[in-house]
């Protein structure tokens, strides 16, 4: 894989993750995300580009991230009021987001929390991809360099 896991890689990688309609793939010489294109299912394309196909986030995925939030909030009436909403099934997802809404910090540990665990997310399966082509694996610090200045990371819809 030539290219490196920047922080602006990372954050491509995790909107990618997200949207779930469509199956990404990342160039391993260029570090550009394709989103929504087929690139076969070998990791193949022309001109000997490889695409890899970036990790999976499934809404199950989610739904655990949620649980471990909950697990580690401090206050606990926020807690019991997240896990109430956590257990009322269909709609969870916008239940879980209003619920935050009834404290700023609260909804700000969130966001923050769930950047931080998708972001271990693409850095240990940035390692994997490595260890399987023979790589060693970089220290979480080199994995995150800043690019240089004429480094781009581009999104492209197909």
């Amino acid at each position: 894989m030539d290219f490196l896991l920047s922080p602006e890689a990372i954050d491509q990688i995790i909107f990618a993750m997200e949207d779930q309609s469509t199956r990404s793939f990342i160039k391993t010489q260029t570090g550009v995300v394709i989103r929504g294109a087929v690139v076969g299912a070998c990791r193949q394309g022309g001109e000997n580009e490889e695409y890899l196909p970036l990790p999976e986030w499934q809404p199950t995925d989610g739904f655990r991230l949620m649980e471990a939030f909950v697990a580690q909030v401090p206050n606990p009436i926020y807690q019991e009021r997240l896990r109430v909403t956590l257990a009322a099934g269909q709609g969870v997802f916008r239940s879980f987001k209003d619920a935050l809404k009834q404290s700023a910090d609260l909804e700000h540990s969130w966001y923050q929390f769930k950047e931080e665990q998708m972001r271990m997310v693409v850095v240990e399966w940035y390692g994997n991809e490595r260890e399987l082509r023979g790589l060693e694996r970089l220290a979480p610090e080199a994995e995150e360099e800043k690019p240089e200045a004429n480094e781009e990371f581009a999104v492209v819809v197909a």
